[in-house]
């Protein structure tokens, strides 16, 4: 049981890794006001894309990238942004928990 509740937030995690590097990708392509700013946005793409590697891989830092990553997106604001920052930090939460259940059995 704990394997399969692992498993869906595993993908869980990893379909939102997935969307906000998408968005990311979006930001670099139109919002390319200077060279820091399209650094700063390239630094968060590489980033996302680790995260969700690693998420695709059940790797516990997946989880832990999932709590910053959904607290800065909350903080960040825009409400896209907010609601995927908490579905984010709920889902590595509960990734995090199980992994330990999962990892045991």
């Amino acid at each position: 049981m704990e394997k399969n509740e692992f498993e869906k937030r595993r993908k869980g995690v990893e379909k939102l890794f997935d969307i906000l590097f998408w968005f990311q990708l979006g930001k670099i392509e139109t919002d390319v006001y200077s060279y820091e700013v399209l650094a700063v946005n390239a630094g968060l793409l590489v980033l996302l894309f680790i995260a969700t590697r690693l998420a695709k891989k059940g790797h516990i830092a997946a989880g832990i990238l999932g709590i910053i990553v959904g607290i800065v997106e909350i903080i960040a604001g825009g409400i896209g942004g907010v609601i995927i920052g908490v579905l984010l930090l709920i889902d590595s939460i509960m990734f995090l928990v199980n992994y330990k259940k999962a990892k045991k059995s």
